[in-house]
């Protein structure tokens, strides 16, 4: 099985999740991952030079119809695995100009870099920070739920921004770091809600990235 997902793609989450559950239930399973700085339009047409106004790197403009084709003379006619597709998990780090190959996405999250929740007490933007901070902390934030206003609102098609403004929500955002670091992985979290209501949806949009540089 081949499967092809992007990094900025609308299914993403939903393929790395059966990808990995494949893996789980199969440790022999033939199964390769391809995903690169794509949206979902990149992956069923193509790269080009750039991705909603983000540049790609040479090396990320692929046909991903050439991959597909290779990887069926591979699975079915016996061709030579692909070079593109030569381990299970394969990306482009954005940035690097180069794939990289990796037998699973575990071996590629070895050296995770964790942060803390550290709210903020002027009410500023709030902290991500790399040490457990010593005090529990907690945000509270009250929403009318019959207010409509904001029913059409839909978030920005742009990858790269100057800023960002939290809408109904809070931002929490760490100091520059001294050096540019490699990002690859999925991003993981873990978080306690305690509300009011009986019924409540959890909604949420998390983007696994490759890149390089200063993030």
């Amino acid at each position: 099985m081949l499967t092809v997902a992007g990094y900025y793609s609308a299914g993403e989450t939903a393929a790395l999740y059966y990808f990995t559950q494949h893996h789980q239930h199969d440790a022999r399973a033939d199964h390769a991952l391809l995903i690169g700085p794509f949206d979902e339009k990149s992956v069923e047409h193509g790269a080009t030079s750039s991705v909603r106004d983000l540049p790609l790197d040479p090396e990320a403009r692929i046909d991903p119809s050439a991959a597909r084709y290779a990887w069926f003379d591979y699975a079915l006619r016996g061709a030579k695995r692909p070079a593109l597709l030569g381990a299970n998990v394969n990306y482009e780090l954005a940035g690097a100009n180069e794939w990289r190959h990796e037998p699973s996405l575990d071996a590629l999250e070895q050296k995770p870099r964790r942060f803390y929740l550290a709210a903020s007490r002027s009410g500023a933007r709030h902290a991500l920070v790399a040490n457990k901070p010593a005090a529990s902390m907690a945000l509270t934030q009250t929403l009318d739920l019959r207010g409509r206003t904001g029913a059409e609102w839909r978030p920005a098609l742009e990858l790269v921004r100057k800023g960002l403004q939290p809408r109904e929500g809070a931002l929490f955002v760490t100091e520059p770091f001294a050096e540019g670091i490699d990002l690859a992985g999925r991003l993981r979290g873990v978080l306690d809600f305690t509300v009011n209501k009986y019924d409540v949806t959890w909604c949420y949009s998390c983007t696994s990235c490759a890149q390089t540089g200063n993030t």
